[in-house]
């Protein structure tokens, strides 16, 4: 089985890595100069898909998330949350359900049915009314309603990674 490419931390523009966040230095080294059996640091942080069609909140939760640790990678709509999801192997996907096109719930659904993206933990994002019922059918695993509180938001995401 072919390994999916490495998760990329996103930065303003959409492409490369945020500052701070190296990957590609050297590896921590044991009392005897070998190598650690530690993972990259990619691995060791949470991969997280921000999926919504309006900028400001991708933006918005982007910015947040990062500064919380995390790495993070973004699509626009539902057909590049596909992709995306596909490419980055994202441990957690926060998904807008309204969105032109292919939109959230669709989206949940075509992602549930890819072989290649396995067991990813899929949250709803949405102020429609109904929406929990509507995303646990399409396959999501969870639904926040927005607007978000952030506290709040902070705590579950934890909770999310840590569960997934």
């Amino acid at each position: 089985m072919q390994r999916r490419q490495r998760f990329p931390a996103m930065g303003s523009q959409g492409q490369g890595r945020s500052p701070g966040r190296r990957t590609d230095g050297p590896r921590r080294t044991g009392p005897a100069g070998d190598a650690a059996d530690e993972p990259d640091r990619d691995d060791r942080q949470g991969r997280i898909l921000v999926v919504d069609d309006n900028e400001d909140c991708r933006t918005a939760l982007r910015t947040f998330l990062e500064a919380s640790g995390f790495l993070v990678a973004e699509a626009a709509d539902g057909e590049e949350a596909v992709e995306r999801a596909r490419e980055t192997d994202p441990d957690l996907i926060l998904l807008d359900i309204m969105m032109p096109g292919v939109d959230g719930l669709e989206a949940a659904r075509r992602i549930r049915r890819a072989s290649d993206v396995d067991g990813v933990m899929i949250v709803a994002i949405s102020a429609m009314e109904g929406a929990e019922k509507a995303s646990r059918a399409a396959g999501c695993d969870a639904c926040v309603t927005k607007p978000l509180d952030m506290a709040e938001f902070s705590s579950r995401v934890g909770r999310w990674l840590s569960d997934g």
